[in-house]
C-alpha cells in the first residue's frame, strides 16, 4: 500500500453521490420504461446546492442545518428506491431487452440502496449526533467506481 496526500470523502459528497447514483438510476428506468409506474423526483440541483452550501458555510450551525436538509433529501431518494424496487416486482417485461434492463436496474438498487442507508447513517452521528465513527471510504469508491463503469455500458 502506498500512502497518498488524497483526502478520505467528506460526509456531505457521500450524501451527494448517494442521492446522484441513485437518482441516475431511476431517471433511466423512468426514460426507458415509461409503462412502470412509481414516484420519483430528481433532488440532484437541490442535494447539490446542499453539498456546496457545506463545504463554503461560514460556521458548524449553518453547516449542520444544511446538513440535516441533505440527509433529508437522500432518505427521501431512498424511499423512492425502494418504491422502484416495489414496482419492479410486479413489472411483466414484454421484451427480452425490457426483462434484461430491469434486472440490471433491480441489482444496481439492490447494490446502491444499502450503501445510501449506510452513508446516511454514518452522517446521521458524525454531524447530527457529534458521534465519533469511522470514515466509510470505501462507500465513496463504490459509488464513484460504478458510476464509470455504467458509463461504459
Amino acid at each position: 500500500m502506498v500512502e497518498s496526500n488524497i483526502h478520505a470523502p467528506y460526509d456531505s459528497d457521500l450524501l451527494f453521490d448517494a442521492v446522484r447514483v441513485l437518482g441516475r438510476v431511476m431517471k433511466r428506468l423512468k426514460i426507458e420504461l415509461p409503462g412502470l409506474t412509481f414516484s420519483f423526483a430528481d433532488n440532484y440541483l437541490r442535494a447539490k446546492k446542499r453539498n456546496l452550501g457545506i463545504m463554503n458555510a461560514k460556521n458548524s450551525s449553518e453547516r449542520k442545518k444544511l446538513y440535516r436538509d441533505l440527509i433529508m433529501v437522500t432518505e427521501t431518494n431512498i424511499k423512492y428506491g425502494e418504491q422502484c424496487l416495489q414496482a419492479i416486482r410486479f413489472f411483466r417485461a414484454s421484451s427480452l431487452e425490457e426483462h434484461a434492463l430491469v434486472g440490471r436496474i433491480r441489482e444496481q438498487l439492490s447494490h446502491f440502496l444499502p450503501l445510501a442507508r449506510q452513508v446516511v447513517c454514518q452522517a446521521r452521528r458524525r454531524i447530527l449526533d457529534d458521534e465519533s465513527v469511522p470514515a466509510l471510504g470505501h462507500v465513496f469508491l463504490k459509488l464513484r467506481g460504478s458510476y464509470r463503469e455504467s458509463l461504459l455500458e
